[in-house]
């Protein structure tokens, strides 16, 4: 198959969806698939792409509907012969799906990785005439998407995140981790992963630490991602009197080494799809602690691999927290148990076969044999 992947998202972001996108491709292209990743010029995302061994195809993306883009995206389509087209915003949809629409492409495919729709003309027009099929990455959004009735059901799939295990492994050394980072060898270190964004819960993980440090003088915390909630947060940990006990990390490409020096992951998001934080750090053999929002509960099972609780609840979440460093060898368990189901159910390798799967199925068979 050719494949052309759109995602518009600004530079210096690198999300769940820029991460997917990119995984994808590579394993589609290791399978001996044409891929093309098409995105705005500058790009973190393009870089990224490109550092993977990707064709890259930069575009001037300004506004919500850019005829200059469209005319482009279906002159490359049609030079490259392009079978398929995944995009990964509303706006890719729109710029992509027209070219693609133009350019007789096989088929367009939408990826959403949270459940962000509107009951809309907009939306009724762009989902019913420009796409194919959808890919969510949780039961949970499937649902959510499900429920606006205009949206056809049967063309939701659901393909679960997976992360690379052989990547994420356990096999680094916490104290050489710690050493790495600066952070203290004696004590436990509880972590939170992610942009600092109000999604992801920042304030709750810090309230919660201000709890945890009362029982528990000899735990550090860490916070790692950056994002436009740094300054703010760093004010509320001084405020709580935590300031010399937390530490901000910014953003890290080492994130194998960042697990390798947690004791527990605490992700105590609003909303989500299905973080790959949650993913990385089982691979990691590091417990979790997490809201049971979106689809986490499809990847976390409560007091197995991990603790669920309930979101916008610090207390709730630091007597889970309080309970896993109590327990050194339920920890261990837990971590164990973890690094298994990510290998079973959630690497890289089966969210790969099955996007393969689906691509095909939509293209027919002539075009799937086409590399």
């Amino acid at each position: 198959m050719n494949l052309l992947f759109l995602n518009s998202i600004r530079e210096s972001v690198w999300g769940g969806g820029e991460k997917w996108m990119v995984e994808v491709s590579k394993g589609l292209q290791s399978c001996g698939h044409r891929v093309i990743i098409a995105g705005r010029r500058g790009s973190l995302f393009l870089q990224r792409a490109s550092e993977e061994g990707l064709e890259v195809f930069p575009l001037r993306i300004k506004g919500d509907f850019g005829p200059i883009n469209i005319g482009r995206l279906a002159k490359l389509m049609r030079r490259k012969g392009v079978h398929l087209l995944c995009a990964n915003f509303d706006k890719d949809l729109r710029l992509g799906g027209l070219a693609a629409r133009m350019a007789g492409v096989r088929a367009v495919v939408m990826r959403k990785g949270l459940p962000l729709m509107r009951d809309s003309l907009r939306f009724k027009l762009t989902y019913r005439l420009l796409v194919d099929r959808i890919i969510c990455p949780s039961n949970s959004i499937k649902e959510e998407l499900s429920q606006y009735r205009w949206l056809d059901g049967e063309r939701i799939e659901v393909v679960h995140n997976g992360v690379d295990p052989d990547y994420f492994h356990p096999k680094y050394s916490q104290t050489e981790a710690r050493n790495l980072f600066g952070l203290p060898a004696e004590g436990a270190v509880i972590g939170i992963v992610g942009r600092l964004t109000n999604q992801k819960g920042h304030r709750f993980f810090l309230q919660a630490a201000k709890l945890i440090a009362q029982s528990h003088p000899g735990v550090f915390f860490w916070v790692v991602g950056d994002g436009e909630r740094r300054e703010e947060l760093e004010a509320m940990a001084a405020e709580l009197g935590i300031g010399e006990r937390v530490r901000f990390a910014g953003y890290r490409r080492d994130l194998p080494l960042v697990y390798a020096a947690l004791d527990v992951l605490v992700l105590p998001s609003l909303f989500e799809g299905l973080p790959n934080v949650v993913l990385e750090a089982m691979a990691c053999g590091r417990p979790v602690v997490a809201t049971g929002v979106g689809g986490v509960p499809e990847v976390v099972v409560d007091g197995i691999t991990g603790l669920i609780v309930s979101p916008n609840n610090y207390r709730e979440l630091a007597r889970s927290v309080k309970k896993l460093l109590d327990n050194e060898s339920w920890r261990e368990t837990m971590g164990e148990r973890g690094r298994r189901r990510v290998e079973g159910c959630f690497s890289t390798s089966l969210m790969v076969r099955r996007v393969e799967g689906l691509f095909q199925g939509l293209v027919g068979k002539e075009a799937a044999l086409h590399r």
